[in-house]
């Protein structure tokens, strides 16, 4: 199978979602809900893309979308109940010759995570296939040549994706977009946002585990078997390095 090459580049951004810099395909779980938090943040300072509320329908399972070109007006501070306005943002961002924001957003959502259904492999494929709709492809701009070879993919600007509200543990989601990543090709950019894992700070679980990939042929299948064959509860860092390389106990250098 294809060799799991998580080609991560580590963000430890702490308080704001800020535009990364460079094409990135930002992901965002586009649920609403009571508070501010991540999409109803960044749907709050892009507010074109509130229009896309009217077009899209549920999400299937195989389902993502995409939106493309909306330009960020507001500056804020704060998160949740904390979060204010801050004054006028400047958006920087290249446009495409139909004067779109070179920028595109998708919509991804991960399963509810209740009790062992979380762990299980039907829950494991459907959030697999979900984040490969997302990452193996991106919307073109308009300033691409018909005639013009097929550009490289943005990065995939991603983080603790459905481990907040939905529930689900940081080591599997984190493996599962490897996976899925690295069946596609796509690079990532993952924003730890300087949170940790069973007492480890989570850049330094995926630092070492990077480390490890450099030095180890790791398929996607491999990491799909450990996936499924992890008992419910586990830490899954920590039974990929047992698996396929030593310990990640002690801190990086």
């Amino acid at each position: 199978g294809f060799l799991l090459c998580f080609d991560c580049t580590l963000t430890n951004q702490l308080t704001l979602i800020k535009d990364d810099s460079g094409d990135v395909l930002e992901f965002i779980k586009l649920i609403f809900c009571r508070g501010c938090v991540q999409e109803e943040i960044l749907f709050a300072i892009k507010p074109e893309c509130i229009v896309s509320m009217l077009f899209c329908a549920r999400m299937e399972e195989n389902e993502v979308i995409f939106v493309t070109g909306a330009e960020r007006f507001s500056n804020y501070r704060g998160y949740g109940r904390r979060f204010v306005f801050s004054g006028d943002h400047q958006d920087q961002t290249p446009r495409d010759k139909n004067g779109r924001r070179k920028r595109t957003i998708v919509a991804m959502d991960a399963i509810v995570s209740e009790g062992a259904k979380r762990w299980g492999a039907s829950s494991i494929d459907r959030d697999i296939h979900k984040v490969f709709v997302a990452s193996s492809s991106c919307p073109s701009f308009s300033d691409v040549q018909e005639n013009e070879d097929s550009p490289a993919l943005p990065l995939f600007a991603t983080g603790n994706w459905g481990c907040g509200a939905f529930g689900g543990d940081k080591s599997m989601k984190i493996l599962e977009q490897g996976v899925a990543a690295s069946e596609s090709g796509r690079v990532v950019v993952f924003h730890a946002f300087g949170d940790s894992y069973e007492g480890v700070p989570l850049q330094r679980w995926l630092t070492d585990l990077n480390r490890l990939l450099t030095d180890c042929p790791v398929t996607v299948g491999d990491v799909y078997d450990l996936l499924v064959s992890s008992p419910p509860g586990s830490n899954h860092f920590v039974h990929f390095f047992q698996r396929f390389g030593s310990s990640p106990q002690e801190p990086s250098s």
